[in-house]
């Protein structure tokens, strides 16, 4: 899926941030009791995507990511 391909390339990006401990998809690892992350971290999610139709079979799409 296209989304999950942009995540991993932000995430890629951010792994060269030496600094980082924890770099990942966001699937709610802050809620639990015990996070199961080190600090600091990063968690990656695209929160909405809104598609606009274009001539010829094409869409834009604009994305809010967290």
């Amino acid at each position: 899926m296209q989304l999950d391909y942009i995540i991993t390339t932000i995430n890629d990006i951010l792994a060269e941030i030496t600094e980082l401990k924890y770099i990942d998809r966001n699937w709610g690892q802050l809620e639990l009791e015990t996070p199961a992350v080190k600090f600091p971290c990063t968690l990656t999610d695209i929160e909405t995507v809104n598609y606009e139709n274009l001539l010829q079979r094409h869409q834009h799409a604009t994305a809010e990511i967290s």
